[in-house]
């Protein structure tokens, strides 16, 4: 190892030791992590968002086939209302913004997303909405186990993720 990255080890297990159980570190071991890491932290928000993106679209295809009533809906809803301003939002994380931005634009994008399906849901009539529960918690896992935030900005977005899921949900016109 070397000297420089042993010091941060030192100095992470010395803050450990001294917050039992909080996952808080002194400023300057904040900076220095977020200067060695927002590179890559960056272009994985990138990759994984793309990836993400790519995949909330397939359904295209689920909608084409089990609620062609709402095809049109769900083509404007996917590719206009959640794509177009959730790849803005990770193009500009990939070219770097301040931490605390990059953790509301990557929550924003989960909340968009969850938004989308939602409304989605909310326009499908018919068996269709009984099963779209199940998509809400695909994206409620992937916005907090493959997206990287904070803890409290995932919870938070969690939280909301959540609403808006009941709404979705719970409130069904059916």
């Amino acid at each position: 190892m070397t000297p420089k990255l042993l010091t941060l080890l030192e100095q992470v297990d010395a803050e450990l030791q001294l917050h039992h159980g909080t996952v808080h570190f002194a400023p300057d071991i904040e900076a220095r992590f977020e200067a060695e890491t927002a590179q890559a932290c960056n272009r994985q928000i990138f990759i994984v968002g793309s990836v993400a993106l790519l995949l909330f679209n397939a359904f295209l295809f689920n909608d084409y086939r089990v609620r062609p009533e709402v095809l049109g809906q769900a083509v404007f809803v996917r590719l206009l209302l959640v794509t177009l301003p959730c790849f803005a939002f990770i193009s500009l994380i990939q070219r770097g913004v301040a931490p605390k931005v990059r953790e509301i634009l990557t929550a924003s994008c989960c909340l968009i997303v969850t938004a989308g399906a939602s409304l989605i849901n909310w326009k499908t009539r018919g068996e269709a909405a009984t099963y779209s529960g199940f998509s809400f918690v695909l994206i409620l896992i992937s916005c907090n186990i493959v997206l990287p935030m904070q803890f409290k900005t995932a919870l938070v977005a969690s939280i909301l993720s959540t609403l808006i899921m009941a709404v979705g949900v719970f409130g069904h016109p059916s």
